[in-house]
């Protein structure tokens, strides 16, 4: 599955597809990390159980458990069993007594919070596509509707304007509760400001994982925060700086690259920031083009002046070697 891409102008229609497809991709790619994160608590919280690995425990049983220990309820729990199941708990060393029963009673309570991060997901989505998906919901006759889907988007401008309208459609329609709004709003909201100027979008993933995170992994941020709060003086004393004029990042994840370019605090002024912007763009859109690929570039809010370049992962490697060669071509002559 590739990430949406969009080319301005489109009109109000075209722009709600679009929509519906980076909310359903973004939130299907967080929730594989969702399961990512789980599958090696799974792995060895079941090797601890016995004293030599369970041969039956191959990724695809993995998978099978993952999928059983996130549903809810008795039903999930019921999967949980049958997939635990598969594996022999009778006539081999165990490190203590269990059944399948027992092990599946206790597997779940591990990843508990995991199934929270797996429904707040679900939550997140379902506000965003109940705002987004306002035609379906009101009908197509609808004649403010039929305004918002011929009207024509080709500026970051009238994206603005268009996305504030949508909204008020549907507050004015909607039949969800006066005390539940909020927090259809809030989501929303997030979602809408994670689109560049190009209206790609290259930070909602950010957030859905920070989020995530923040949920698996309480105790982790926890004792994280402490031993910021400890290191605060020493890092106020010292704080930490980009010397030289740049530092530059690559992350990949799956069929996108992301290239992060922090910026040393004297290009922090947003007329530097543009230029800069405008002069990457320019140096590699031929090589872009030439990839046949898209490149969204954005400023990201973070301790130093930082751009984050997103790509889809070009199909052959002289072509995203040629263009990882270029940025930091372009960076050593900042």
């Amino acid at each position: 599955m590739n990430p949406p891409i969009i080319n301005l102008p489109v009109n109000g229609a075209s722009l709600v597809k679009y929509l519906e497809e980076v909310n359903d991709y973004e939130s299907s790619k967080a929730a594989e990390y969702i399961k990512t994160e789980m599958a090696g608590l799974l792995k060895t919280t079941i090797h601890s159980w016995f004293k030599v690995p369970p041969p039956e425990l191959d990724r695809t049983l993995i998978r099978k458990i993952s999928n059983s220990v996130l549903a809810a309820g008795n039903a999930g729990l019921d999967r949980t069993i049958e997939a635990l199941s598969q594996i022999r708990f009778e006539g081999v060393p165990l490190t203590s007594p269990r059944t399948p029963m027992g092990a599946a009673v206790e597997l779940r309570e591990i990843v508990r919070d995991y199934r929270v991060a797996k429904n707040w997901l679900f939550n997140q989505s379902k506000c965003v596509n109940s705002v987004i998906k306002t035609p379906q919901f009101f009908g197509s006759r609808n004649p403010d509707w039929q305004e918002l889907s011929g009207r024509k988007i080709a500026s970051f401008q009238d994206w603005l304007k268009w996305r504030e309208d949508l909204y008020q459609l549907w507050e004015h329609k909607t039949k969800i509760a006066e005390r539940l709004r909020g927090s259809y709003k809030n989501n929303w909201g997030i979602f809408q400001v994670t689109f560049d100027e190009s209206l790609m979008n290259n930070q909602y993933r950010l957030y859905l994982q920070q989020q995530i995170d923040q949920l698996i992994h309480a105790e982790e941020i926890e004792a994280f925060i402490e031993q910021a709060m400890d290191q605060m003086e020493e890092s106020m004393l010292n704080p930490k700086k980009i010397t030289s004029n740049y530092e530059l990042q690559i992350n990949i994840e799956g069929s996108e690259v992301f290239f992060y370019l922090m910026l040393n605090d004297r290009f922090r002024k947003p007329g530097k920031l543009n230029s800069i912007k405008s002069d990457l763009v320019y140096q590699l859109s031929t090589l872009v083009e030439k990839a046949s690929t898209k490149l969204a570039i954005s400023e990201m809010a973070t301790e130093f002046p930082t751009l984050c370049l997103r790509m889809k992962k070009p199909a052959k490697k002289s072509d995203f070697d040629a263009i990882s060669a270029s940025i930091s071509s372009f960076c050593e002559e900042l």
